[in-house]
């Protein structure tokens, strides 16, 4: 699982998951985020408001960055094993 937001940060910033797998973002900001990749890869969420969470899942091996793509600031990585 990923927090977006709770001080303009996601936490953890690098998460690892087996190929095929899923990572659980969830917004505890009082800000809309997004999960958003770099250069694809995976599927983003759309803006996620306060309490809401989206599901992602990673088909490919691979490390991928994210960032949000209304504080573009916040970013991460995700490998994928």
């Amino acid at each position: 699982m990923i927090d977006s937001g709770a001080s303009y940060a996601f936490a953890p910033t690098s998460v690892t998951v087996s190929c095929g797998g899923t990572v659980k973002v969830t917004n505890n900001s009082t800000n809309e985020h997004t999960m958003t990749p770099n250069k694809g890869g995976f599927t983003g969420t759309s803006s996620l408001a306060p309490t809401m969470s989206a599901t992602v899942r990673f088909s490919y091996r691979g490390t991928y960055g994210f960032y949000c793509s209304i504080h573009p600031y916040m970013t991460g990585t995700v490998k994928v094993t």
